[in-house]
């Protein structure tokens, strides 16, 4: 009886024991994956936000009419009117009306600001092979300038119009743009559009 009862443990031993080096096995596997997986991510970051659309300057729907009486009366030229312009080339103002889309970065320190020209009356005065010096966009305080100016034109070489793009990276900057953009919406018939997110 006693041969018996000790095969009986030989033969339990002989199956427990790969069964328990098998979960030992695969418990370490586990741990070595956790550990490699928090090692491989590293501390959490705050995810970088995009800019986000915020607004827009859009051609005025009003007659031009309309537009020239939103001014205070002045008979005697006493006030006056807002200067602001925009060039492409140095003495020569664009005369076209360009559409503004405005982004912002939510902690507001940066923006950017894409201008549209749809058939810029640049080319009426210039070759079309003509480099352009920029956007330049002067008042009374002095000019903001972008060498970042895209000219589009069609199959056949016609200028469909010119896109280029303002970037702001202070909120000083930012300010100074939208003291610009308010005379020369006012003087030009821009009409300012908030975004819904900024409603």
């Amino acid at each position: 009886m006693t041969c018996t009862k000790s095969r009986g443990l030989v033969l339990l031993c002989l199956v427990a024991l790969p069964l328990f080096f098998a979960a030992l096995v695969a418990g370490f596997s586990l741990a070595a994956r956790a550990r490699l997986k928090t090692t491989a991510a590293g501390p959490r970051t705050k995810a970088a936000y995009p800019m986000r659309p915020r607004s827009m300057y859009l051609p005025s729907t009003k007659p031009k009419a309309a537009v020239l009486s939103s001014f205070a009366p002045d008979p005697l030229g006493m006030f006056a009117k807002p200067m602001a312009k925009i060039q492409f080339k140095n003495g020569l103002d664009e005369r076209s009306i360009p559409t503004v889309r405005l982004t912002r970065s939510p902690d507001a320190k940066k923006g950017v600001a894409i201008f549209r020209f749809e058939k810029p009356d640049l080319y009426n005065h210039v070759d079309l092979e003509a480099e352009v010096d920029g956007m330049m966009l002067i008042d009374e305080e002095g000019s903001l300038s972008t060498q970042s100016v895209f000219a589009h034109f069609s199959e056949v070489g016609v200028p469909k119009y010119i896109e280029a793009k303002y970037v702001m990276e202070s909120t000083e900057d930012w300010e100074r743009f939208m003291r610009f953009m308010e005379k020369y919406a006012q003087t030009h018939g821009l009409e300012f559009q908030p975004s819904r997110l900024s409603r």
